[in-house]
């Protein structure tokens, strides 16, 4: 924002065991009140035996405390789901394999920083973390749908608007990481973290057409329909390719982001493309 001073990144001082077990406490105390709050203002009692929960809430006490009082699994991927709470105003993302620093910094840094709309994060926890839940439609659904012609184009307006903003932001000394300076994810390897590159020296024809002179800025990562998440600081073409890689193309969301983009990335994408293929086969 103008006159304001932006820091790089922000990383929390890491918490110690005992502190991490008492945040996972109160956030389970705090879903108990809110569950008794909203049986009362419904005039229900409260069930001397709750329902079987989901079967993934076996799996974490906070996820059975927010299943029992009515909450639902909303999504579901191994071991991370999401899941709403009684009053239906909250979600809570929880992984087994623990919480990355870095979505939730930059979630936080994006709301305070740009004028891009960032649901509101209330408690985080080592393997969790709740935040706003936005009921609003998704718009891979809404696109094709609900949108009219004047909607769309207004919505490709934001959306480069939106883009703009993070492109602002740029990495530290060029370096291609996630948010706070840690481990680059590549979703294409389950979201590992590593800081090196699985291409063989073998496969370097692939990228021999390839832009070297990208900005390394803040990126969504994912700009598929469905998706409002924030990842971290890599290549500016990503924005686009990514996408594109096994894409609804029958949707026309697609079709328009390309008008999103100032510039095209032909050779990444075929890069990207194969890239994809090939790990997805062992190769």
């Amino acid at each position: 924002m103008p006159g304001r001073s932006r820091p790089l990144w922000v990383i929390p001082p890491a918490k110690d065991i005992e502190s991490r077990d008492e945040d996972l406490k109160e956030s389970m105390r705090r879903v108990r009140r809110l569950i008794r709050e909203k049986l009362r203002t419904q005039g229900k009692p409260v069930p001397d035996s709750p329902p079987s929960p989901h079967s993934l809430a076996n799996s974490h006490p906070l996820s059975r405390e927010l299943v029992i009082g009515g909450g639902e699994v909303i999504d579901e991927k191994l071991s991370c789901w999401m899941l709403n709470d009684a009053c239906s105003t909250r979600v809570t993302k929880l992984n087994l394999r623990g919480i990355r620093p870095a979505e939730v910094e930059a979630m936080r840094f994006v709301s305070e920083y740009t004028t891009i709309p960032v649901p509101q994060v209330y408690y985080v926890g080592e393997q969790h973390f709740t935040m706003e839940l936005i009921k609003d439609e998704t718009l891979q659904k809404a696109w094709e749908n609900t949108l009219c012609v004047e909607d769309r184009a207004l919505v490709v307006h934001q959306l480069r608007h939106f883009i703009n903003q993070l492109r602002t932001i740029r990495s530290q000394d060029g370096a291609i990481c996630s948010f706070g300076g840690r481990s680059a994810v590549d979703a294409r390897f389950l979201y590992v973290e590593s800081g090196r590159s699985p291409l063989r020296p073998s496969n370097d024809f692939l990228v021999s057409d390839m832009l070297d002179d990208h900005e390394i800025v803040l990126t969504h990562s994912d700009l598929h329909a469905c998706n409002i998440t924030l990842a971290g600081f890599y290549p500016e073409s990503l924005e686009l390719v990514r996408p594109f890689r096994g894409a609804g193309w029958t949707n026309g969301f697609y079709k328009e982001l390309l008008n999103i983009f100032p510039q095209r990335y032909d050779a990444e994408w075929l890069v990207e493309t194969a890239f994809y293929q090939w790990t997805r086969h062992g190769r």
